[in-house]
């Protein structure tokens, strides 16, 4: 029985990804490991030994990392497109932008990662 409370609540909150359908295997995994580590400090909340608390702490911390790096990224890249849709709008005709945008990398230094745009899962 506690299986299964456990593959339902990783179920449940990996139903985010019906929000938007990268999220499934994205935020919704590491937000279910979070899930995963907290419900097993509840359900075994009185046969737990260090390791195990250790393990389930461990848990939730790895998952809150990920979900969490993937939230700012989505962020970043998100409102990096927007901003990138507007700039191309208001400066798209100058010669001179033209040459920034071509030798100047979006977000990550050293990454030739020009531009954004054409990416739409990208919708900060």
């Amino acid at each position: 029985m506690e299986f299964l409370i456990l593959i339902l609540s990783a179920l449940i909150i990996s139903s985010i990804g019906y929000y938007k359908y990268i999220y499934f295997i994205s935020l919704g995994y590491g937000f279910s490991v979070v899930g995963l580590g907290a419900a097993m400090l509840i359900m075994f909340r009185n046969d737990l030994k260090i390791d195990t608390i250790v393990m389930c702490v461990l848990f939730i911390v790895y998952g809150f990392r990920l979900g969490g790096y993937l939230c700012i990224v989505y962020i970043m890249f998100g409102g990096a497109r927007r901003l990138e849709i507007r700039q191309n709008r208001n400066y798209g005709n100058d010669p001179e932008y033209q040459e920034y945008v071509k030798k100047t990398p979006i977000l990550i230094p050293l990454i030739p990662l020009y531009s954004v745009e054409k990416y739409k899962f990208l919708v900060g």
